[in-house]
């Protein structure tokens, strides 16, 4: 009997080497890859290639010299102030010592006063007791710096027509006593002579009655009440 299918050759399975197109039913191994080691770079502390050297060896320059021309360049002026060479720290005695105390002789210097008139001592003050005394001068002219108004020219309006009243008080005579109750108030009784607080119980007692004494009888007991 003849089959008309293909045969099991007809079906190329997946490879189980390698790392491409694996079969996916089977573990697959990691894939190295061999190659040259890469080249160390080293950081240098000088600068880069930012220089010309067009026309230089190692032997220098094989251009001629050359000169360049432009303005005079005006001379600085010399500082005033001393420079760093102009100190002697040697000579310098111990700060951090106590020193005696040192004088500088010089010519005495010339007297200038700088106000022209007289001192404060140059005045005789008088101590007694002196009458009043007066200056006469011209009449200041009052000028009046304030071209409007002050506020004492305005007249208010009454505020109690339009806000809450303020208190009102009247003086008059002085009312008479009028005394209605003629019991004593409470000032009358003194606290001092007077209990005001809870008493401990007490007992009366009344006049005694005789032995013979008639029973206390109640309407009730005649039965006059229904």
């Amino acid at each position: 009997m003849a089959w008309e299918g293909p045969g099991p050759a007809a079906y190329s399975l997946p490879p189980s080497v390698g790392f491409a197109n694996h079969d996916p039913s089977r573990p697959r191994n990691p894939m190295f890859s061999l190659g040259p080691s890469g080249r160390v770079r080293f950081e240098t502390a000088g600068p880069g290639p930012v220089y010309r050297i067009e026309g230089v060896t190692q032997h220098g320059s094989t251009n001629t010299a050359a000169w360049s021309l432009g303005p005079r360049i005006a001379p600085r002026k010399p500082s005033g102030m001393p420079g760093p060479g102009s100190h002697a720290p040697e000579h310098c005695p111990q700060m951090r010592e106590q020193r005696a105390p040192q004088y500088t002789m010089g010519p005495r210097l010339g007297y200038a006063p700088k106000r022209p008139g007289p001192a404060a001592n140059a005045y005789a003050v008088q101590l007694q007791p002196d009458t009043p005394s007066f200056s006469l001068g011209p009449r200041v002219r009052r000028v009046d710096k304030a071209m409007s108004p002050g506020p004492a020219v305005y007249h208010p309006l009454n505020v109690d027509a339009c806000k809450n009243r303020a208190p009102l008080f009247s003086l008059g005579g002085r009312l008479r006593d009028r005394r209605a109750a003629k019991s004593p108030g409470p000032a009358a009784y003194p606290s001092d002579l007077y209990n005001t607080k809870a008493n401990s119980q007490a007992y009366s007692f009344g006049t005694r009655h005789g032995p013979r004494a008639p029973p206390m009888i109640v309407p009730e007991d005649e039965g006059g009440v229904l």
